[in-house]
């Protein structure tokens, strides 16, 4: 059954057991990896970490200023500082205290995005955009539960539009569209759509990114996957979650191919010139 909500917490969206993008990148490098990290979850990274309070901050501001606070300035070690901040902590939680660097990068940022002409439209509920929908249902050709957690559903001039807000070092076309290889972000533009067209009740044909920098003077692009992009990742996520439903049929999760593989380096190092 499709389903899709506006009102679950990321901690509700992540415990459903489902096919998300992210799990499917991971089961597309094998997938014993997947099964191992679903079973040994780790704690997020300092990246990851900003990338969420980002969201947070830029998706959910009034939420995030009514339970993120700034905390003290100074030297943690010494004995002032570290009252001030056990007092902080005391009184706020010390998850919702970050440390000043912090929160000032997460306010630049999400002013980054207020202040960009078609970012805002995109992103942000002032403008009308339904944020944080997430999204169920059950693949049409494997039967293979599946989830997405769509950042943005814009309205207006941009109503034809799945958006997803990426925090990154470069936000340039050619180094995005690079890290749009490197981390398989072609088979999460088409699950999003398939989430949307399966789940939602209208056609959303197009898929942006706002590619947003985490540092200053943190720059923001907005880029639409074209049309080939697009349709590449579908037929990678086609392979994916038919090789899922074998490995739920079977309840065999196997890592990499067992045999002798032929290895050859990639293309470019034979045009590079030897010093």
């Amino acid at each position: 059954m499709s389903k899709v909500h506006f009102d679950w917490s990321p901690e509700k969206y992540f415990a459903v057991p489902a096919a998300s993008s992210t799990n499917l990148r991971l089961f597309d490098r094998s997938p014993a990896h997947l099964r191992w990290a679903l079973a040994n979850p780790k704690e997020a990274t300092k990246a990851q970490k900003l990338g969420s309070l980002a969201h947070l901050a830029i998706l959910e501001s009034a939420y995030f200023k009514e339970n993120y606070y700034r905390g003290p300035e100074g030297d943690k070690r010494t004995k002032p500082v570290r009252a001030l901040w056990l007092e902080a902590e005391e009184d706020f939680g010390a998850e919702f205290v970050l440390a000043p660097d912090l929160f000032d990068t997460i306010q630049s940022m999400r002013d980054a995005v207020h202040s960009h002409p078609v970012a805002s439209k995109l992103l942000l509920a002032e403008y009308g955009a339904a944020n944080e929908a997430s999204c169920f249902w059950d693949d049409v050709f494997t039967d293979v539960a599946c989830k997405a957690r769509i950042d943005a559903l814009p309205i207006g001039e941009y109503e034809g539009c799945v958006v997803d807000l990426k925090t990154t070092l470069d936000a340039s076309r050619d180094k995005f569209s690079r890290s749009c290889v490197q981390f398989g972000y072609e088979i999460q533009a088409a699950h999003y759509l398939e989430a949307w067209s399966a789940a939602g009740d209208n056609e959303r044909p197009s898929f942006l990114f706002v590619a947003l920098e985490k540092t200053p003077p943190f720059g923001c692009s907005v880029f639409c996957m074209d049309p080939a992009s697009v349709e590449l990742g579908r037929r990678k996520l086609d392979l994916l979650l038919e090789r899922w439903a074998w490995c739920e049929s079977d309840d065999d999760w196997p890592g990499y191919e067992e045999g002798i593989q032929d290895l050859s380096l990639p293309g470019y190092a034979f045009t590079r010139e030897i010093e």
